[in-house]
């Protein structure tokens, strides 16, 4: 688009690239004419009065194929410039009959001018594929708070296009078919994604390439949603009998360098750097207030740091199970382990309820790095006479027999409560340092409360988990006099909700939370547990064989799954398995360090399963651990001999490369044997039955299990 000469009073000019198009006069509505400072443009002022639903000072323009052929529009853009009393927002709208309009963009203005941009796509607007008619198009700027703000688009060089609109115009004899479209549309990302490409054109045809070559009728057929985990140049193109192929697609998928960890303890034993890193085992959400976020797992807890503008926006509640990885950088503030988080997490499944766990303050101070981030409960304090508010006041201390600390309103909660240093109180919170002291942070005023003023937690039994048969469900408080109020559908209980009387049984994937009343007390926290059954329609999730865990040797795992004819695809970097991932077809022969591995089964017409995990730790370089336990001869004909002097044997088991376990080699071969404790000359097993080939023994002790591979001859 070219200048116009006049700021606000004549339209400016269009420069067609395509002789069967019609451009309506760029105009305005209402503009008033200030601003002689930017002399070519087209804009004005007015907008004070705007607003997104009522404006009607807006700008306008028309397009129209010429008779006989169709347009089907892919992108729109435009530069502008405004004051700064000028808008600070903007609709973007379309119409197909200058009486309808439907907003397909927004913009939001904080500086005052911008000449670049990414253009907002329009090829997944149905209604702008195939356009026969004039489609209008108008922008709205609204919430200038002067009247003299001003708002334009500005003449910038006659090199580029100051309002630029990009489309496909075709004889609608022979038209084009729609350009595909991949959703997402790209960006960066640190897990893997699931991509999707449509064509809005029945019954065409997509192919594509995912190596930046431009897509052909050989290319590459779409069937289905593929998943992509790496740096990817996605390019789609559409093709049907009869009619022109569409435009090219193209969308680039960025997966930054990171690192895997397995749990949150290997998280906090990295460096602090701006290495980025993703926790790729399971962790709970127990708590959020602002940006901070706390999950745990069975090796620690740990907060999260969001950003002020939050990059986690997904939301859980206490307990659910975040799976797909958590990935950030490592911060350490005053001594505080925190994760920045660089991408979303994965939406939650329901899981148990975290309650607190219970420590003395000489507990907690002298073990403190265990506790770190987690959530706890100290019984029997008193504090020290205070009101909490914020800064320097939101410190007060709490006392438990000789032992100190800081109890603080973290989260600001807290402010305006007042101590009472008479009475002893039982307090919940998170544990956190802030250089030398040591600090619990209650949620809020409910986390402090008088001894038996509240009723104790319900209990599951069974916990929640996995199973295969029906579960007698039994739920139990210590408050006595407490009554069980429980719901299955996923709502909050309350004392209109189910009465717990006698087991229940469940037979199908449940969550069950469970809340205790007591006429004299403050109700219980809600705690869940939820118990999973194996979905028909789902394939199995595989099983490891030996399972995860530190061995002194390279060892085979075997990946084993209960449906028939399903296909195990499996990964050794973290990421989640895809069909496209390494099929497993024999043991896979685990590396010396630590490996993640992940597998996943698929089988047509079922859903794929769950994905399963384990953590390889391979030690065979580390002479200590090829010393814990000797056992010889290797090879053996028959009789294997178990030797150590250290520990005492809880049991041995035996397995083949295919994961079968035999049965118990104990007691019937054994000598000197008492109470499983290893003597100088030793254990000995027979395997003068077992069939020639290799097996793995694993050894279990008191101190944990050693696993040797062995060679029957």
């Amino acid at each position: 688009m070219n200048g116009q000469s006049g700021f606000g009073t004549n339209p400016l000019a269009a420069t067609i690239t395509d002789d069967n198009v019609v451009i309506g006069n760029l105009t305005k509505h209402d503009f008033g004419n200030a601003g002689t400072a930017a002399a070519n443009a087209w804009g004005g002022t007015g907008f004070d009065g705007n607003t997104s639903t009522g404006g009607d000072v807006y700008a306008y323009f028309t397009i129209a194929p010429a008779p006989g052929y169709a347009i089907s529009f892919s992108s729109i853009k435009l530069n502008y410039r405004r004051s700064a009393q000028g808008p600070t927002n903007a609709l973007f709208q379309y119409s197909l009959d200058n009486v309808t309009y439907i907003t397909f963009a927004t913009a939001a203005y904080s500086g005052t001018s911008a000449t670049a941009g990414d253009p907002v796509n329009l090829t997944s607007i149905t209604a702008l594929n195939e356009v026969a008619g004039t489609v209008y198009f108008r922008f709205i700027p609204y919430g200038a708070n002067s009247a003299n703000g001003t708002w334009y688009i500005p003449y910038v060089a006659a090199s580029q296009y100051d309002l630029d609109v990009k489309g496909d115009v075709f004889p609608t004899g022979t038209s084009t078919v729609a350009t595909p479209n991949v959703t997402p549309n790209g960006g960066t990302f640190y897990t893997s994604q699931t991509v999707a490409i449509s064509c809005a054109t029945e019954g065409a045809t997509i192919r594509y390439t995912l190596d930046g070559n431009e897509p052909t009728e050989s290319s590459t057929l779409y069937g289905s949603p593929i998943t992509i985990s790496t740096t990817t140049t996605l390019k789609a193109k559409a093709w049907k009998t009869g009619m022109t192929a569409s435009s090219t697609k193209t969308a680039v998928f960025t997966f930054p360098t990171v690192e895997n960890v397995a749990n949150i303890a290997a998280f906090k034993a990295t460096p602090e750097s701006s290495t980025l890193y993703k926790i790729t085992g399971d962790v709970t959400f127990v708590f959020r207030s602002g940006r901070y976020i706390y999950i745990k797992d069975a090796t620690g807890g740990l907060v999260i740091f969001d950003s002020s503008t939050p990059t986690i926006t997904t939301t859980y509640t206490n307990g659910d199970i975040i799976k797909g990885g958590v990935v950030g950088k490592h911060t350490i503030y005053n001594e505080l382990h925190e994760l920045e988080p660089v991408a979303n997490t994965a939406a939650g499944t329901p899981g148990s309820t975290v309650v607190p766990t219970l420590v003395t303050v000489a507990e907690l101070l002298g073990n403190f790095a265990a506790y770190e981030s987690q959530l706890l409960l100290i019984e029997n304090v008193t504090f020290e006479a205070g009101t909490f508010g914020t800064g320097a006041a939101a410190n007060i201390k709490i006392f438990q027999g000789s032992d100190e600390m800081i109890c603080r309103n973290h989260y600001g909660n807290l402010t305006g409560y007042e101590t009472d240093p008479s009475k002893s109180f039982h307090v919940v919170g998170f544990a956190l340092p802030y250089n030398t002291e040591r600090q619990l942070a209650p949620r809020n005023e409910d986390d402090i409360f008088l001894p038996g003023s509240v009723v104790d937690p319900p209990v599951f039994s069974p916990e929640g988990g996995n199973y295969s048969e029906p579960v007698a469900v039994t739920i139990t408080c210590t408050t006595g006099g407490a009554k069980i109020y429980y719901t299955t559908n996923g709502t909050e209980p309350t004392e209109s909700s189910t009465l717990f009387t006698t087991p229940f049984t469940i037979t199908e994937t449940t969550t069950v939370k469970a809340r205790a009343f007591h006429p004299d007390f403050t109700p219980s926290i809600i705690v869940s547990a939820t118990y999973k059954f194996p979905n028909p329609d789902q394939v199995a999730t595989p099983t490891f064989t030996p399972a995860g865990g530190i061995y002194s040797e390279d060892i085979l795992v075997n990946i084993l799954c209960s449906t028939p004819e399903a296909s195990i695809f499996y990964t050794l970097n973290g990421n989640e398995p895809t069909e496209d991932d390494m099929l497993f077809e024999e043991p896979i022969e685990i590396p010396e360090g630590t490996t993640v591995l992940k597998a996943k089964a698929f089988k047509t017409g079922m859903i794929p399963s769950d994905v399963a995990t384990a953590t390889y730790t391979i030690q065979v370089g580390i002479q200590e651990w090829k010393s814990l336990i000797n056992i010889y001869p290797n090879p053996t004909t028959g009789e294997l001999i178990i030797q150590s002097s250290k520990f005492k044997v809880q049991g041995v088991e035996v397995y083949d490369v295919m994961g079968k376990k035999f049965p118990s080699v104990i007691p019937n071969a054994v000598r000197n044997l008492e109470q499983y404790e290893l003597k100088p000359d030793g254990v000995v097993i027979d395997l003068t039955l077992f069939p020639a080939g290799i097996y793995f023994v694993k050894v279990l002790t008191e101190n944990g299990d050693v696993v040797k591979k062995v060679v029957k001859q």
